[in-house]
């Protein structure tokens, strides 16, 4: 789904031959096809120039040929198919990790580049939920570095996992989902700093490590600051009486929910990164909804303004054809009626599933 929406764009495909410059790298990266282009043309590189591979040294190279599930081990002297690191993956963060377990079998010390956060989630995660890795040094390398100046950073990973603690570690990748990755959305002004900040204090209460089997919704009233309330519909009835900015209301139990569907798919994807054949899970069943050719999160499933409160404070437009934000319908997020003036007879109505047609 991130995929779909990051590649969705008109930014040219090129053709790479290895001596044509990139007019605009960062907008080369937004089309799909210059990514996939990009990726067969330095695997096929690679492979073609192995006998400049230094001796002793052997390059994995995955995901550059036309079966995705392949990887193959390079070195000086032959480029061979590696059958045991043979995976599924569709992402290159759960992929880095499940080659990495399969690198720590021959080395005691092993070095990620990367800057991504999704795989710094991981490599804690995995620190005490892998035997093979709780036994070596494990660092993450950001920054960069060229002729004049050297910027890089080596983190190490199983330094930072001992001092966090296992219980923490568990928890991450639910955590990291909840409030907020690529394929979920945050909470509006709790960022990431204070948002661990009480996990930390609350680790034991909250037990994301068993995020299938936790009162979730219980949980995330520690972030709102009101532990005793009993869901976030109590939270947003006391909020709304003291707090001046809607926006700082939590979401109702409805569209939480939906996003804990969300974060549960995607967590349920990263802890099984050890696995070379994931078991594939439809996302429609986890806060997601078809649009057409994309998929897009499901923000909801009850009407976001009940009947009884529309006729309350006379929810209806004065529209005709409600194409335009000047139907209040359309901008408080609500299909026109028979009581507006447009009668349901406009753009503003819903639409009938494809499958009940």
């Amino acid at each position: 789904m991130e995929r779909q929406r990051r590649g969705h764009h008109d930014s040219g495909v090129f053709s790479i031959t290895g001596s044509r410059p990139v007019p605009n790298y960062r907008n080369f990266l937004k089309s799909i096809p210059n990514k996939i282009a990009l990726l067969k043309f330095v695997c096929q590189y690679l492979t073609n120039s192995f006998m400049r591979i230094p001796e002793g040294k052997h390059i994995f190279i995955a995901g550059g040929s036309e079966d995705a599930e392949l990887c193959f081990m390079v070195n000086n002297v032959s480029v061979e198919e590696d059958n045991s690191s043979r995976c599924n993956h569709e992402e290159a963060d759960t992929r880095i990790i499940f080659q990495m377990i399969s690198s720590i079998k021959r080395n005691s010390s092993v070095v990620i580049k990367t800057t991504d956060t999704d795989v710094l989630v991981l490599l804690l995660y995995y620190y005490w939920n892998n035997e093979l890795m709780n036994n070596s040094e494990i660092f993450m390398e950001t920054g960069h570095s060229n002729t004049v100046t050297d910027k890089r950073r080596f983190i190490p990973i199983h330094e930072i996992a001992r001092n966090v603690g296992k219980q923490m570690c568990d928890g991450l990748p639910a955590f990291h989902a909840l409030t907020g990755c690529d394929t979920t959305s945050c909470f509006y002004k709790i960022g990431k700093k204070s948002a661990y900040e009480v996990y930390k204090k609350n680790v034991t209460k909250l037990s994301l490590s068993t995020f299938s089997e936790t009162n979730i919704g219980g949980s995330i009233s520690y972030l709102y600051k009101h532990e005793n309330c009993e869901d976030l519909n109590e939270i947003r009835v006391k909020m709304t009486l003291t707090t001046k900015k809607s926006q700082e209301i939590p979401p109702s139990e409805d569209v939480f929910w939906q996003h804990v569907l969300r974060s549960f798919y995607q967590t349920r994807i990263w802890i099984n990164s050890h696995t070379g054949h994931m078991e594939k899970h439809d996302p429609l069943q986890y806060g997601w909804q078809r649009k057409e050719t994309l998929i897009e999160p499901c923000m909801m499933t009850y009407a976001p303004v009940p009947d009884n409160v529309r006729k309350i404070i006379s929810l209806f437009c004065t529209e005709k054809t409600c194409s335009t934000q000047k139907c209040i319908c359309r901008t408080e997020g609500v299909f026109c009626c028979d009581d507006c003036k447009c009668k349901a007879r406009c753009n503003n109505i819903e639409k009938p599933d494809e499958e009940d047609n």
